[in-house]
């Protein structure tokens, strides 16, 4: 869907793209196995970033994203085939949070034609203030005393006429029919 999305917007008009400044390892770039590119393009007008590794011969067993805070640890492994040497290769993708904050989008995940497609979509952070919810509190009757022990005295004098008034019947006392 998203890659309809891209391809729509492609001929929709200028667009901005641009390539990350996140650090890669040596030989990055397209055009070798398990080489990839980072592109930063807008959808919706929402800002999303793409990495595209190259991984022909892989399979969808063959592949393991670990989730980490604005990244993800690619893992690949590829079985021998005729004319393709077995090849096993991880790359760690961590994007700096002053680009923003990328959340990893796994629905739009998918390997096609030798390319594995990663896709995180910007989040913005939202400031805001967290209370603790309001608690029933039982501080307001734990100077009766009357409820502490099974066999503890009945309320008196003042205590017990306001039981009594708002025909509160006391546990201990009710007798079983």
């Amino acid at each position: 869907m998203l890659g309809l999305q891209l391809q729509k917007k492609r001929w929709a008009g200028p667009r901005k793209e641009d390539t990350p400044a996140v650090p890669e390892g040596p030989e990055p770039g397209l055009g070798q196995d398990f080489g990839y590119h980072l592109l930063d393009t807008e959808v919706n007008g929402a800002t999303v970033r793409m990495v595209k590794i190259q991984c022909p011969g892989v399979e969808h067993e063959d592949v393991s994203v670990d989730l980490l805070f604005n990244g993800c640890q690619v893992r690949l492994s590829r079985r021998a085939a005729c004319g393709v040497a077995a090849a096993a290769w991880a790359k760690r993708f961590e994007f700096p949070t002053h680009e923003g904050i990328f959340e990893f989008w796994e629905d739009q995940m998918r390997l096609e034609h030798g390319f594995l497609h990663l896709i995180f979509r910007m989040r913005p952070f939202h400031s805001r203030r967290v209370r603790f919810p309001r608690h029933y509190t039982l501080t307001a009757t734990d100077t009766d005393d009357w409820w502490d022990y099974p066999g503890a005295a009945v309320p008196a004098g003042k205590e017990a006429a306001n039981l009594a008034d708002s025909h509160v019947q006391d546990p201990r006392k009710v007798t079983p029919a």
